[in-house]
Order: structure tokens, then C-alpha cells, then sequence
């Protein structure tokens, strides 16, 4: 069995275009936090792109049931890592009332999405910024209106308010490291599975 056959070759470029567009993605949120959707989706649409592509050369079920979900694990854990990267260099720690929290829920396809919405005060009582958002049925653990909460503030406006407590590069670290790890297998396992059928073919 040799790696060297084209379509295994390929196969393994795949995961290097993967990595390279989920880099992209990280750069993207990293230098512009505000474009967070924009970020994630382009790091899905390099994650489902290329297990689907693989997924087409190898044509087992597995590979996209074992390969989409750990690319989006990947990809989406590197997003996770390059928002908190910029608001903890650019933030300001705040403490803040929360004086209106408000949910926005839209009827989707699959299913209801909730938007939870945050206006904060500072405790000179002037507004911070933005309302802190929170997508998620359940909104931020044990914060509703009046709860007095410490706040990242980004003071030009580019990274969105979180709770300080909130940023965890473990958590986006971790979930990067595992997604790129099954990934990496299930590609892997896919150039040997096409190497060894062009080797029985010959």
C-alpha cells in the first residue's frame, strides 16, 4: 500500500486546505471581533466543504459522520479562541448593572432560537455600549435585571461585552486540539482506505 496514489495524495491536501481556511477564519475574527458570524461561517464552509469532498472520493458513511462534526469542532473552537484573544487584549474590565434583558426567539426549521439582549449600566449610570448578546434558550448563568456583573468593554466598539469570567482560552484551546485530532484521523484513515482499494484494483 502506498500514500503516493493521487487520490490519497488529495485526500491529505484536503486536511491542509482545511487547516489554511480555518487559519483564515481565526485571522478574520482576530483582527475584526464584530464579524463573528461571518468568521463562523466561513470556517463551516471549509469545514463541510472538504470532509464532503472526501466523503465523495472515499464514499463510506463515516467519513462525513465522524469527519463534518469534528471539522466544525475544530473550526468552531479556533473562532471560540480568537474572540476571546481579542477582547482580553482589547477589553476593559467594567462593572455593570444590568438594566433591561430582553429575548428575542424566531421560529426556524429547526426549531426556535432564542437571542438573549443585555443593556448594561456602568455604575456611574451611564449606558455601556451595545447590549451584551447571548445566543442560547437559557441566556448567561444567574444574570438577569439588576444583577450587578464585571463586564469586558471594548472601548472602540469592535469586540462584543462579555462577562469577564466568561473568557476560557482552555475551552476554545481544547475544543481546537480535538476537532483538528479526529479530523486529521478520519482524513488519515481515508488515504489508507483509497490507497489499499487502488491497490486490490491493480
Amino acid at each position: 500500500m502506498s500514500l503516493r496514489n493521487p487520490r490519497a495524495v488529495t485526500i491529505l491536501a484536503l486536511l491542509v486546505v482545511l487547516v489554511v481556511g480555518v487559519a483564515i477564519a481565526f485571522v478574520f475574527e482576530l483582527l475584526l471581533p464584530q464579524a463573528l458570524f461571518g468568521a463562523i461561517i466561513t470556517a463551516s464552509m471549509f469545514a463541510v466543504g472538504t470532509v464532503m469532498v472526501v466523503n465523495y472520493g472515499v464514499r463510506r458513511r463515516w467519513v462525513r459522520w465522524l469527519g463534518v462534526p469534528a471539522a466544525l469542532v475544530f473550526g468552531i473552537g479556533a473562532i471560540m479562541l480568537a474572540e476571546d484573544i481579542a477582547l482580553a487584549q482589547s477589553g476593559e474590565r467594567t462593572e455593570s448593572v444590568v438594566v433591561d434583558h430582553t429575548v428575542d426567539v424566531e421560529e426556524g426549521a429547526k426549531g426556535k432560537s432564542y437571542t438573549h439582549h443585555y443593556t448594561l449600566e456602568g455604575t456611574d449610570g451611564q449606558r455601556l455600549g451595545e447590549p451584551m448578546e447571548y445566543r442560547g434558550e437559557d441566556g448567561f448563568d444567574d444574570v438577569d435585571e439588576g444583577t450587578t456583573i464585571e463586564v469586558l468593554v471594548d472601548p472602540d466598539g469592535e469586540a462584543p461585552t462579555k462577562p469577564a469570567d466568561s473568557i476560557d482560552f482552555g475551552a476554545g484551546i481544547a475544543a481546537a486540539i480535538f476537532g483538528f485530532l479526529v479530523s486529521a484521523a478520519v482524513f488519515g484513515a481515508s488515504a489508507v482506505s483509497v490507497a489499499r482499494r487502488a491497490d486490490r484494483t491493480r
